[in-house]
């Protein structure tokens, strides 16, 4: 689950329920709408390739796991703007969002230390609210 898997199933297993699991994520992926831009300067160290989903930070690529890629696509997709947490856990992790930030702050920490953003000037922390990508 750390490395970016959605979900996992164990041995052994019937095949209706990896089905089904399957068909979820299927359903999941098809909701998120797929980005046709390619390279977008997102700030003057920061670039991302939506299409091959390469995050570059001063013209080095950064080998972000999914789950630390999906934050700053979605940071990006708003950039100036903060992202509420809730919408942050519902649209990185598509789970319902019950109040906890530690995984947030756990990956934005990790996003950050990836990004050499420290201390903190690209990925910031609005207290209380949300994070909000700096361009």
């Amino acid at each position: 689950m750390e490395a970016g898997a959605d979900d996992y199933t164990i041995k052994p297993f019937n095949y209706l329920t990896l089905l089904a699991r399957v068909k979820a994520v299927l359903r999941r992926v098809e909701n998120q709408p797929i980005s046709i831009s390619h390279d977008t300067v997102i700030s003057s160290r920061l670039r991302i390739d939506f299409v091959s989903q390469r995050v570059m930070v001063d013209n080095e690529l950064v080998r972000l796991n999914p789950l630390e890629y999906r934050p700053i696509v979605l940071l990006a997709k708003n950039k100036n703007a903060v992202v509420p947490y809730r919408q942050i856990v519902e649209e990185v992790w598509q789970t319902p969002f019950v109040g906890e930030t530690e995984n947030i702050r756990i990956y934005v920490r990790r996003v950050r230390s990836k990004l050499h953003d420290s201390p903190p000037r690209m990925i910031l922390n609005q207290h209380g609210l949300g994070y909000v990508l700096r361009g």
